[in-house]
């Protein structure tokens, strides 16, 4: 009796490691969970060498939207009361709206004042660099009046992405 309370104690605490552990890399918890429950060391060192999977927007769901969203009230905060940052985002706004939005990025990134004007210098550099359609490993892509760039024939047609940085990272891939 003391052997299977050990045991289901056991399989509890490697379940809700596994569960944590999906989470942080983006895999689905409730199966790693399970996985993790029912063969404990190994399903650790099998979600481990998986590594990260990397998340889609498409049309139906969003890469992390409720962070997106946070953040965008945040920089929308900071930039009410904060004279400093509301200056940089509008310097950033008035070469292109893009370029606030990398300004943002990088500024929620970092979270220091000290490196504002840089940022700001180099939200615009990127911002005149990105290209609003193009062609990489056969996808064909274009960016849509909202900003998001959308995968139009190729590998994952129909798939979008949130920056270009997104975009070329999954190319890439």
């Amino acid at each position: 009796m003391v052997m299977l309370v050990v045991y289901v104690l056991i399989m509890v605490v490697f379940g809700v490691i596994g569960a944590t552990l999906a989470e942080s890399r983006n895999r689905e918890p409730v199966v790693w969970g399970i996985i993790c429950a029912l063969f404990p060391l190994l399903g650790i060192l099998i979600l481990l060498a998986l590594g990260s999977q990397s998340t889609l927007l498409n049309h139906s769901s969003t890469i992390n939207a409720s962070t997106a969203q946070h953040d965008a009230h945040k920089w929308e905060t900071l930039k009410q009361v904060d004279p400093e940052i509301a200056a940089a985002a509008a310097k950033a706004n008035a070469v292109d709206a893009e370029a606030e939005k990398l300004l943002a990025k990088k500024y929620l990134t970092l979270n220091d004042k000290s490196y504002l004007d840089t940022m700001v210098k180099k939200a615009i550099e990127e911002s005149k660099n990105i290209v609003n359609k193009g062609e990489i490993s056969g996808s064909k892509f274009v960016r849509n009046s909202s900003g998001k760039y959308v995968i139009i024939s190729g590998k994952n047609t129909g798939a979008m992405f949130e920056t270009h940085e997104d975009l070329m990272k999954y190319l890439k891939s």
